[in-house]
């Protein structure tokens, strides 16, 4: 077996608007196989009329993450104040 650097492991970002094609991104990306030790961050960047509102945001953000993590990768979720 061929120990990797830790250069051969990934950073990926994966941005989460909750549409269609955030949801084939994330498929893609949890299909795909990385290296071990690569991490996934799911970003999602909200308004600040939303910031009233942000439990069904943070719960969207939760649920791509566990669905990444059921497949063995390292995902963590970011809510970012923005806009597009």
């Amino acid at each position: 077996m061929v120990a990797r650097k830790k250069e051969d492991r990934f950073k990926i970002l994966l941005a989460d608007d909750g549409s269609e094609h955030a949801e084939a991104a994330r498929r893609l990306v949890g299909d795909l196989p990385w290296p071990a030790g690569s991490e996934i961050i799911v970003l999602r960047a909200f308004a600040s009329t939303q910031a009233g509102d942000l439990a069904p945001l943070e719960n969207a953000l939760n649920q791509n993450c566990a669905w990444l993590k059921e497949k063995g990768l390292q995902a963590k979720p970011e809510l970012l104040l923005g806009s597009g």
